[in-house]
């Protein structure tokens, strides 16, 4: 079990609404981004089984998402694929961010967010390197994060079926990359994040 550091409660006796902020799908070939926040509370304190989500087999991660989400307040921000072809994935990382604390009941005084996420937004805030493994409320944003992401790749396999999607959840793996070769991509890929991959005679869908 992870070792979490006490922050959220020493920021408590500062701030009113104290939350962690955590992202998935970041460097995946295909799918969404998308960014969770959890704001913290006495449940998370007690709630056993958080870590980093990429370290927690699926059915514990499935039973530890609806415990959180049935018990604290969270918001997803999702950036499409069109999207971070757009404008990129720095503009997309802070969109995501704010597209996530719109879905809160208030708005937080302070946020503890994993790595180097940067903010674009007026509310005090903390990075911590490796925070979905040190910080309750960044690990419970991780968490709600990749299920749902996750889930919804899943669901990709009944329209691009041969992309076998819950294999690799659009992350660049060599099966996935043969089958981006071989196939072409699908408008949910990254076109962006192909580019060295794709010549000009990969066919579309």
């Amino acid at each position: 079990m992870p070792y979490f550091r006490k922050v959220e409660a020493d920021a408590l006796d500062k701030y009113n609404i104290v939350a962690g902020i955590d992202e998935v799908g970041r460097g995946s070939f295909a799918g969404p981004l998308v960014v969770g926040v959890v704001v913290y509370n006495d449940y998370l304190q007690k709630i056993r089984g958080l870590n980093d989500s990429k370290k927690i087999a699926k059915s514990k991660r499935n039973d530890l998402a609806f415990k959180i989400a049935g018990n604290t307040d969270f918001g997803l921000g999702i950036c499409w694929p069109f999207e971070i072809d757009k404008i990129g994935m720095s503009a997309c990382l802070k969109l995501a961010i704010n597209r996530s604390l719109k879905c809160l009941s208030a708005k937080p005084d302070y946020l503890f967010l994993d790595g180097y996420l940067k903010p674009d937004f007026d509310i005090d805030h903390e990075n911590i390197v490796k925070g979905d493994s040190k910080v309750r409320s960044i690990a419970a944003a991780s968490i709600l994060a990749k299920v749902y992401r996750d889930n919804l790749m899943n669901c990709y396999c009944s329209v691009y079926n041969e992309f076998d999607w819950a294999a690799h959840v659009g992350y660049g793996t060599r099966k996935h990359r043969e089958l981006i070769l071989s196939k072409g991509c699908t408008p949910i890929h990254r076109k962006s994040f192909l580019r060295n991959l794709l010549d000009e005679n990969t066919a579309s869908w």
